[in-house]
């Protein structure tokens, strides 16, 4: 079959809820119904014809929540086009969150990519994709997408999920054919035509190292800060040096690729200058000798005070996310003087076992702990690279992003030579229980949390609201253990807001 992808967007490629303010709420979407009134007799076809050519539908599990929760309760009485979308096989990628009422629905188990791709080597006309934008982004990096058809309709939402987000896998495309309806919506086809070609313009040498000169122009400033147990931490400083400083300390294990440029620039760009960093093992930090090294959450915050150290700053606005919060409720309990406000994303009060009205991890996550996939050959960077998507993929919300996790781990693992082969652990150092002493932080702090964070349950976001006085707490609906560039408006509005 040939997979087509067909899908309605804004100028400003926005694809969230063009049929109606209900359709899809998640992120705090107010903009629902943008396209009801562009659409028109020749809108109608183009959608149309795309139908018309498909055997079967292809979809992501949001999306087809939302599908679900609608047609089935149709009949052709109701809305003639019941009958094709009642009667056509659905694909389900990912396991929806909702028991499979629909007849005709198939969800694919395992690896999506070779799932899909042995799809497409069934007989057949088209197997069509609808809505679903986190799985056209899989679908574009694993290069499985034959025909892209866009409806754009000339609005600017500026929020909202996008069709093409952060780490979306460059591409180049032919257009096929495109024309515009009555009420001004371009309609067009595209089929993949390999790399993105190049060019330029420029007469000088600069052009031929853009990552150089995109490194000047932004004011990034590279550090490398030694430790006492020989470890040498590697950190950026983004934004010019005279504006407030906000550190981002991201979870176990993670680099500084976590926080990504564009979620910075976003920072930079409401007056902030944003310091983030490599944790130990990951990127280009380096260890220390196998003899001295040190290891947990006290050391942790070591290295995060070390980092405002040689930033050259008294205070900041410390970030974290999971694991990277504990340090930063360490920090405002520790070093208040250090601290000049909290957003804490992704979190809980407590390391280690929950307290009794804290919910635990989700059962799938518990299975997945149980049942680790096989290790990758470390040598291989790709391979390594999916090895932690799918470990990621269990801690998706409501839609995986996966386009976006590829992107942080292939940059992880192109900066991190020594990831997975060197994992000698150092001494670990104990930290005590602290949830008791929240109680007397006293700086502003926001805590965003998603609604299904399967990790730890929105339960844990509003314990820890609740223990810090005057906390604040900012659910994200759909919002899994992770942060995806639909999250950012919240995290960035929480610290600049």
């Amino acid at each position: 079959m040939k997979l087509v992808v067909a899908i309605s967007t804004s100028l400003d490629g926005v694809v969230q809820s063009p049929a109606g303010p209900g359709e899809d709420r998640s992120g705090g979407f107010t903009e629902g119904g943008w396209l009801v009134p562009y659409f028109d007799e020749e809108v109608g076809a183009f959608i149309g014809a795309a139908f018309d050519t498909a055997d079967a539908l292809l979809l992501g599990r949001g999306t087809f929540d939302l599908l679900a929760a609608h047609w089935p309760k149709l009949t052709a009485e109701q809305d003639p086009g019941s009958v094709l979308m009642n009667s056509l096989p659905r694909f389900v990628v990912g396991t929806p969150s909702l028991p499979i009422e629909w007849a005709g629905t198939t969800v694919l188990d395992g690896d999506a990519v070779e799932a899909v791709r042995e799809l497409k080597r069934r007989p057949g006309r088209d197997l069509l994709v609808q809505g679903s934008p986190g799985l056209i982004q899989t679908l574009l990096a694993a290069d499985l997408i034959d025909e892209l058809r866009l409806a754009v309709a000339p609005v600017l939402l500026g929020v909202g999920k996008r069709l093409f987000g952060a780490g979306t896998v460059p591409a180049g495309l032919e257009l096929v054919e495109t024309s515009s309806s009555a009420s001004g919506v371009v309609l067009s086809r595209y089929r993949p035509a390999g790399p993105v070609p190049h060019g330029s313009w420029m007469l000088e040498d600069t052009a031929a190292n853009p990552a150089a000169d995109r490194h000047t122009r932004t004011g990034v400033e590279s550090l490398r800060i030694p430790r006492p147990d020989g470890a040498v931490i590697a950190a950026e400083l983004i934004g010019s040096p005279g504006h407030p400083l906000v550190l981002l300390v991201a979870g176990g294990e993670s680099s500084m690729d976590w926080w990504r440029p564009e979620f910075c620039d976003l920072l930079v760009a409401r007056g902030l200058r944003v310091a983030r960093y490599d944790q130990r093992g990951m990127g280009e930090t380096i260890l220390g000798p196998v003899h001295a090294r040190r290891d947990g959450l006290a050391v942790a915050l070591g290295d995060a005070l070390a980092v405002l150290d040689a930033a050259g700053v008294r205070e900041a606005h410390w970030v974290g996310f999971s694991a990277g919060a504990w340090v930063c409720q360490l920090a405002a309990l520790d070093h208040a003087h250090r601290v000049r406000a909290l957003t804490l994303v992704s979190t809980t009060p407590t390391m280690g076992e929950a307290d009794a009205d804290l919910p635990g991890s989700a059962a799938h996550l518990h299975e997945a702990w149980a049942n680790p996939p096989r290790e990758p050959d470390w040598s291989d960077h790709d391979a390594v690279v999916e090895y932690h998507v799918e470990i990621d993929r269990d801690y998706a919300g409501d839609e995986f992003d996966e386009a976006h996790d590829r992107a942080i781990w292939a940059d992880t693992v192109r900066r991190s030579p020594g990831m997975h082969h060197d994992e000698e652990a150092g001494e670990f150092e104990e930290v005590p229980r602290w949830r008791e002493r929240l109680g007397s932080i006293d700086v502003p702090t926001t805590v965003v949390h998603g609604t299904a964070d399967p990790m730890f349950p929105i339960g844990n976001g509003e314990a820890l609201a609740r223990d810090i006085p005057g906390a604040s707490l900012v659910r994200v609906p759909g919002l899994g253990h992770e942060l995806p560039p639909s999250a950012w408006p919240f995290v960035v509005e929480a610290v600049a807001g």
